[in-house]
């Protein structure tokens, strides 16, 4: 049974990006997550494997037998599976020219096992052409400029574009935040500084110093990623320097990649996950949009040709061939080159192209089968590498402990951080006895578990009589120290404790650096730690203390107003932190 759908003529750029992430059409008709495995295939390309989700609930195995592309030009996969109600799957994905653009059009086959399983492949696929046909619909007419997504920003963005304002210039936050607001979640995980930088006509250095800057305010979060220094494309994250390996495979291009601080590790930005969150599950496997530094990838059959046609632009250059041990063409586009290009095996040296379109042709020697591959070799032309980054003084004095902690897990973002502390626990220990007191503290412990967990917050640690919670927000954290105060005054009345403890709370929100801890599996270190735990000191029977960056967040400011509670401003001298200015929160005027 088939699916075959088309739009109206749009342009080609705008249709690739969006047609040519499988990975979001599977999400858009509901398919369910992928997981993929590579298994080595000798002499040949790997083999794709993996489970996906299926349309009765249940898990389906499959092999991936085609997966290729020509950028702007086609997309194809092919799938067989195992023990399950489909046979066969193939998709595809043709951008044909048109006068005023390129029409796409989409088709999917599905092949049922047995002829019980058609009734629900039928109406899989007729879930798939509703929801594709409105993606073509939604494309714009050829011609025309793509209208642009409107995401509201919500009051916590906002107070975190705020706090990253005052250490930042104008220009940069606003460009910043005009891709926040209108580009998709695809192209926000992996946000490079110099490509902000180039785009809005911004100074490079200052644009990635003041997306350093964004991650204290929770802004942005950073992380490392290797690149294979072949396709550039991903091939291992971490929010971690020291969580890198000395070497990662690249599945794409067959080779063991060295990680090097200064070739194949670079620092991405992505928002944080308050303000956008993250869809971390694959639904697809290998698809254009997840190696834009493929221009194309080519299966091919044993003894085989395969022969198409590309477009390139004057000034690019490529790697053109299988990976592995096999050489690699060079090519180079520029005026007066050839128009066609040919690759063999054993082939190998510099060849130019004139710019424009190229035909691309290769030929399999092999028994097993092969995918070519036509790779931008200049694609790192806008990459801020670990070397350089690891090495400017902003990123050492705020992150800098992550190169230079050994053993030691540490990412970077920035978190709202709950202290709390009994006043008058001496006093009550000392008239019911250890045994009793301890009972109660411990008591006390999984009430404020409950209402921690309950605002969405984490416990991260008890120290003592003592709790340290984290939350993805200040404002979640306000309501759970208020809820918290009023669940413990409410408990503790029932005790026969005279007199009764009051509840101290802390909180600070900044970064603070993410570390492995066998206890508490996972902690946090940093000047945000020791801050937020003296906020919690300076609290005094029974208050609720703040910091500036707390009550700097307009949900915050909102929320105190609302209920009307008292805010009084106080300077104290901290412990290792000098005199800083807090402010305690106190009961409705």
């Amino acid at each position: 049974m088939r699916v075959e759908i088309q739009g109206r003529p749009t342009d080609a750029a705008t249709a690739w990006s969006r047609l040519g992430d499988s990975d979001f059409l599977n999400r858009e008709v509901g398919g369910g997550r992928v997981e993929m495995a590579l298994q080595p295939n000798a002499g040949g390309a790997p083999r794709i494997v993996g489970t996906m989700g299926g349309p009765l609930g249940f898990p389906l195995h499959f092999e991936e037998t085609h997966n290729g592309w020509v950028r702007h030009r086609w997309f194809r996969q092919e799938r067989s599976f195992q023990r399950s109600p489909i046979a066969e799957s193939r998709f595809e994905l043709t951008l044909e020219p048109s006068d005023t653009g390129v029409i796409p059009t989409i088709r999917l086959d599905l092949e049922p096992s047995a002829r019980v399983f058609a009734p629900v492949l039928s109406a899989r696929t007729e879930a798939c052409r509703v929801k594709w046909q409105a993606v073509l619909d939604a494309l714009p007419a050829g011609g025309t400029i793509a209208p642009a997504l409107e995401r509201t920003l919500d009051g916590h963005t906002r107070g975190a574009l705020d706090r990253w304002s005052k250490t930042s210039n104008a220009p940069i936050v606003e460009a910043v935040v005009d891709l926040l607001r209108h580009e998709r979640d695809t192209e926000l995980r992996q946000l490079r500084a110099f490509s902000v930088a180039d785009r809005y006509g911004l100074d490079p250095e200052q644009t990635l110093v003041s997306m350093m800057r964004a991650v204290p305010a929770g802004v942005l979060e950073l992380y490392w990623s290797v690149r294979c220094r072949r396709c550039r494309g991903e091939v291992a994250s971490t929010h971690t320097l020291s969580d890198l390996t000395e070497h990662v495979d690249c599945p794409s291009c067959r080779i063991s990649v060295a990680t090097d601080l200064g070739d194949t590790v670079e620092l991405l930005f992505a928002p944080h996950p308050a303000i956008v969150p993250r869809v971390n599950e694959r639904f697809c496997t290998l698809f254009p949009s997840g190696a834009p530094a493929l221009y194309a990838t080519l299966p091919m059959e044993p003894r085989s040709s395969v022969e198409v046609a590309v477009e390139l632009v004057a000034g690019s250059s490529f790697a053109f061939g299988p990976g592995g041990d096999a050489p690699d063409l060079e090519i180079d586009v520029e005026a007066g080159g050839d128009s066609a290009v040919r690759w063999e095996s054993g082939v190998s040296g510099r060849r130019t192209v004139a710019p424009g379109t190229v035909t691309l042709s290769a030929y399999n020697a092999t028994d097993v089968r092969q995918r070519v591959l036509l790779a931008d070799a200049a694609s790192n032309r806008m990459v801020a590498p670990a070397s350089l980054v690891s090495m400017m003084p902003e990123f050492r004095r705020e992150f800098g402990v992550q190169v230079l902690a050994r053993n030691v897990r540490i990412g970077a973002r920035a978190v709202t951080l709950l202290f709390t502390d009994l006043s008058g626990s001496t006093a009550m220990y000392r008239q019911i006895g250890d045994a009793v007191a301890y009972a109660l503290v411990r008591d006390h412990f999984a009430l404020l578990q409950g209402v921690i967990e309950g605002h969405g917050g984490v416990l991260v640690k008890t120290i003592g009589d003592a709790v340290m919670a984290s939350f993805s927000t200040p404002s979640a954290a306000l309501a759970a120290a208020l809820a918290m105060r009023t669940a413990f005054d409410e408990w503790i009345a029932a005790h026969p404790v005279a007199p009764r403890p009051r509840l101290n709370v802390g909180i600070h929100l900044g970064p603070a650096l993410a570390v492995h801890s066998d206890t508490a599996g996972m902690d946090w270190f940093g000047s945000t730690v020791n801050l937020a735990a003296r906020a919690q000191s300076a609290a005094k029977d029974g208050a609720l203390v703040l910091t500036g960056a707390v009550i700097e967040d307009p949900v915050v400011e909102a929320k105190i107003a609302a209920l009307g509670l008292a805010l009084e401003g106080f300077d104290t001298e901290l412990k290792g932190l000098g005199m800083q200015r807090l402010w305690r929160l106190g009961a409705a005027t």
